[in-house]
């Protein structure tokens, strides 16, 4: 099948965004009186929205606490620790030209907020995005179908001529869903993962016309 359309999440895909989640979220975690948490403690939650991380973090924080954790983690991710501590993925943008110049559509669809995703985007310095689907933007998150379903809509593009690149096996489980071909850029948090997988963005343009 001709691929019409690329679908990529952001975080771990188009930035490298490993030490602004790290901090993030250690700094929640004195901010609202949690344990300290390892890294891979940390990470192995990729790929959630703020309420299912926090969540999984403090599975007995009370649910308003939980609420007010989330907005503090949504605020503060956009206007502090992406400039600071996140870096555009190597081949990011060259990806994002090179789809352009072969008039492949590109959306994003991620389980970042609205303001979150404005940030990232900004960071990255791409404004030719096709469509853009959050978690606002859905009623279920990834890895329900429904935010990749929505991108194929904005797109006008069937699910058999999409791409869907990620980095967590949520990824994998919403690409399923929806019927969408999904590869995963390898990331130390995702090697158990059984997925095709590739070693860096540059190689995504040849799985795209070797399937």
């Amino acid at each position: 099948m001709t691929t019409q359309a690329v679908l990529l999440d952001i975080d771990g895909v188009l930035l490298d965004s490993r030490d602004a989640l790290l901090n993030l979220y250690q700094d929640m975690g004195r901010e609202f009186g949690l344990e300290p948490k390892a890294p891979q403690d940390i990470l192995k939650h990729s790929g959630k929205t703020d309420e299912e991380w926090i969540r999984a973090l403090a599975p007995h924080m009370a649910e308003e606490r939980i609420q007010d954790a989330a907005r503090w983690c949504e605020q503060h991710y956009a206007e502090t620790y992406l400039p600071v501590f996140a870096k555009i993925a190597p081949g990011a943008k060259e990806l994002l030209y090179q789809l352009q110049a072969r008039r492949v559509k590109k959306a994003i669809v991620t389980n970042q907020s609205k303001s979150q995703s404005v940030a990232s985007l900004k960071l990255i310095g791409y404004s030719g995005m096709d469509a853009v689907v959050t978690w606002e933007d859905v009623h279920k998150p990834k890895p329900d179908a429904e935010p990749l379903r929505r991108a194929l809509e904005l797109t006008g593009v069937a699910a058999q001529n999409a791409l869907y690149v990620g980095d967590t096996q949520i990824d994998v489980d919403a690409g399923k869903a929806a019927g969408v071909r999904t590869i995963l850029i390898q990331r130390p948090w995702n090697a158990d993962v059984q997925a095709d997988k590739v070693a860096q963005l540059d190689d995504i343009l040849v799985k795209m016309y070797n399937a």
